[in-house]
């Protein structure tokens, strides 16, 4: 595996500490198994098994590390941890097997090249080794915790951005000049029109505003409110576009389901932001609420072209993004515009 690739999993360029480690460990394990030959001599002996136990390190802190990046790339992140843990034990296995072989193979080596030397009891060498691998697994898996860490406060602080801003995005799209400009001229057409449309309009202008800074605090909200909102939505658009606009719902909201707040009332608003509508061709919006997505459609494909800042979608797939791996998609089939929305299932 390249350096980049142990990058990608880890988060962190690990080069440094398995040279360390590998020095640490050989220095551990020589003072606990050959401090007698180290004291006693020769030198030139004790340099030489040295060598062979750094290699010896070398080789298991490399399977160790293989194994490792393993159970990370299938199981990543804080909730899998406990799934690491269980199978990080097999990588003992590997350990005493690799150990024996080797003790087996290097055996008549050492025998001959120090006949008078006593070996360290192999027993004393696997439970050495088998500590070392647990305290290097250890550090990976510290260091590790310490990066899904600050992912996770990155993550919620991206979070509280986007949330943010779609606070203040929604709420400039609702409380600028132009919005109250012909929301007071729909209101006074309909007050010399209709007493009684002229005040369940202004109670439905009074009821929107209310929800809208009520919604805006929270992360998700059952789909029920949402389609509840978006349907007054709709009928204080109806008052102002009359014979230039039409809405369609279908289905039923299901109580376990949750929506990003805003999300439908945006949406809303960038396709009456970027399509032509007239009473010769009306703008049809269709809203159909399936069991795991919201569609949202409308017949007017004469769309002007919308920029990254304006772009209600990209703004809500960054929260999306912070609470799920689903976005928002966009299609065009035959002579109609769809969004399709995911919905939420609380945990």
């Amino acid at each position: 595996m390249n350096r980049s690739h142990r990058y990608t999993i880890l988060g962190f360029n690990d080069r440094p500490l398995f040279w360390a480690a590998c020095f640490i460990n050989t220095n551990i394990l020589m003072g606990i198994l050959y401090m007698d030959l180290f004291l006693e001599g020769p030198f030139k002996r004790f340099v030489a098994i040295y060598i062979g136990v750094f290699c010896y390190i070398m080789l298991h802190y490399v399977l160790m590390r293989a194994y490792y990046l393993y159970l990370l790339n299938q199981y990543p992140g804080f909730n899998n941890r406990t799934t690491r843990i269980v199978l990080l034990p097999i990588v003992l296995v590997i350990y005493l097997l690799t150990t024996l072989l080797l003790d087996i193979a290097l055996d008549p080596f050492l025998a001959i090249e120090d006949p008078l030397h006593n070996k360290p009891p192999i027993s004393k060498e696997l439970l050495t080794g088998t500590l070392l691998i647990l305290l290097n697994v250890g550090v990976y898996e510290a260091l590790q915790s310490l990066i899904e860490l600050e992912k996770v406060k990155q993550r919620s602080f991206k979070l509280e951005k986007d949330h943010a801003l779609l606070k203040l995005k929604s709420l400039e799209e609702k409380t600028n000049p132009r919005f109250l400009f012909n929301s007071l001229n729909t209101l006074l057409f309909l007050m010399d029109e209709s007493h009684e449309k002229s005040k369940q309009f202004v109670l439905d202008l009074s009821y929107l505003y209310q929800k809208l800074l009520q919604n805006s605090k929270s992360n998700t909200i059952p789909l029920e409110h949402e389609i509840e909102h978006i349907t007054i939505y709709s009928r204080i658009l109806k008052e102002r576009y009359r014979e230039s606009f039409e809405m369609q719902i279908t289905g039923t909201a299901l109580a376990d389901k949750h929506i990003i707040p805003l999300t439908l009332f945006l949406l809303l608003e960038q396709i009456f932001k970027t399509t032509y509508k007239s009473k010769n061709k009306p703008l049809l919006i269709r809203l159909t609420i399936e069991k795991d997505k919201v569609v949202l459609n409308h017949n007017n494909l004469n769309q002007e072209t919308v920029t990254p800042k304006d772009d209600a979608i990209a703004l809500i797939n960054g929260r999306y993004t912070a609470l799920t791996s689903q976005l928002i998609l966009q299609e065009k089939k035959e002579n109609w515009y769809y969004y399709s929305v995911p919905l939420i299932v609380p945990s």
